[in-house]
């Protein structure tokens, strides 16, 4: 029996998923190929740590400019997991990446 798989990694503000911002989703279903890529705009209110973005390679004036609300694009990252059914999450670090999206 084949696993399907959905693959998620998460881009962050630093390591706390109860301090720092959630600043990138993408995930992608291994059955279809489909794939769904965001990035999230900054808010006042978030706590992001230079050496974070040292390590993703982001940076806060890009995501201004090509980030998307945070409301809008939990909103559509839930919409495309609910489209799936059946699947194992998979990934890098997954606790992690499931610990940040259950916090945002």
């Amino acid at each position: 029996m084949k696993t399907k798989l959905v693959v998620v990694d998460t881009e962050t503000g630093g390591l706390r998923a109860d301090r720092h911002a959630l600043l990138s989703i993408a995930v992608v279903d291994s059955e279809s190929g489909e794939a769904y890529h965001a990035l999230i705009r900054p808010s006042a209110d978030w706590l992001v740590e230079a050496g974070a973005l040292e390590v993703n390679g982001l940076t806060m004036d890009f995501l201004r400019d090509a980030g998307r609300s945070e409301a809008v694009v939990l909103a559509e990252f839930v919409a495309w997991m609910e489209a799936r059914r059946g699947f194992m999450v998979a990934g890098c670090n997954v606790a992690f990446d499931i610990g940040f999206l259950e916090a945002t």
